[in-house]
């Protein structure tokens, strides 16, 4: 403790904030505890003095014993909560956005490389089939003029139109191939934004919705707990003491009745 408070005059911040965290919340709940654990183990030796044993007092004294480090376990479930559970979901949601973008990229360069290909690899083997095919038509002429006309006619009716339509093929297949590709890389966005993302918030959102409702309850529960103990500790005490008295002259018959009141007997009950 001497040296948090001297955190506080050498500008220590975490040591300070740990000093004035020992001070103002660890302390009061030890003081707390001890005058509980106390107070609860004189009643429990003033009874047993009498030949009393009472599982109640045990319970209550075993209570404020353990009250520092239920509080300690209580705020370390709130800072795991801070530091653990949000930092994960937080981290499944920037995966899925790489894993999105590394998707999209891959697309991307793949449109890229067909485009590259078609104007780098598919129209140059084209032309250069046409122009074989011109020369060997020449070839063809030089080496047989007698079937000149008829190789002419057929460059133009067959040969010069079916190489024009693998061209005209080979363009739609393409066109095709992009189309599908564009199709379906918008698809992807779109189920990334209308479902990928929609789910990691919700998956989120009820986690954030069930650690707070748990520590809710957990402080609701500590809070509530001395007190329905020490309730059931006098009402108890009460009852042992009008129990003691019922059977005297004069008080018996009242001290019976404020009894049963307390217990919840009817007096028919009782008398049956």
């Amino acid at each position: 403790m001497l040296d948090r408070l001297k955190g506080l005059f050498s500008g220590d911040a975490a040591t300070f904030f740990s000093g004035v965290k020992s001070l103002f919340v660890d302390l009061p709940i030890k003081l707390v505890s001890y005058i509980g654990d106390a107070f609860f183990s004189l009643l429990e030796n003033a009874l047993a003095a009498f030949g009393i044993e009472s599982k109640m007092v045990t319970d209550i004294k075993e209570f404020f014993r353990e009250l520092p480090e239920k509080i300690s376990e209580l705020f370390q479930n709130i800072k795991d909560f801070f530091v653990i559970t949000i930092p994960e979901k937080v981290q499944a949601i920037k995966d899925a956005l790489t894993t999105w973008f590394t998707d999209i990229k891959d697309k991307a360069i793949s449109i890229f490389t067909q485009v590259k290909d078609f104007f780098v690899i598919t129209i140059p083997e084209k032309v250069q089939s046409i122009k074989d095919s011109i020369t060997e038509w020449f070839t063809g002429i030089v080496e047989d003029v007698k079937g000149i006309f008829t190789k002419v006619k057929e460059f133009f009716t067959v040969t010069i139109p079916t190489k024009v339509q693998e061209i005209k093929d080979s363009i739609v297949t393409w066109f095709t191939n992009i189309k599908d590709e564009v199709v379906g890389l918008f698809t992807k966005v779109k189920d990334f934004v209308m479902v990928t993302i929609p789910e990691k918030l919700k998956e989120m959102t009820d986690s954030i919705v069930e650690k707070v409702t748990s520590i809710k309850d957990k402080i609701v529960e500590f809070a509530l707990a001395p007190f329905n103990k020490i309730k059931e500790l006098m009402q108890g005490l009460l009852v042992g003491v009008l129990e003691s008295v019922e059977n005297l002259p004069f008080i018996g018959d009242k001290a019976k009745a404020i009894k049963n009141k307390i217990l919840g007997i009817d007096k028919w009950t009782y008398i049956c």
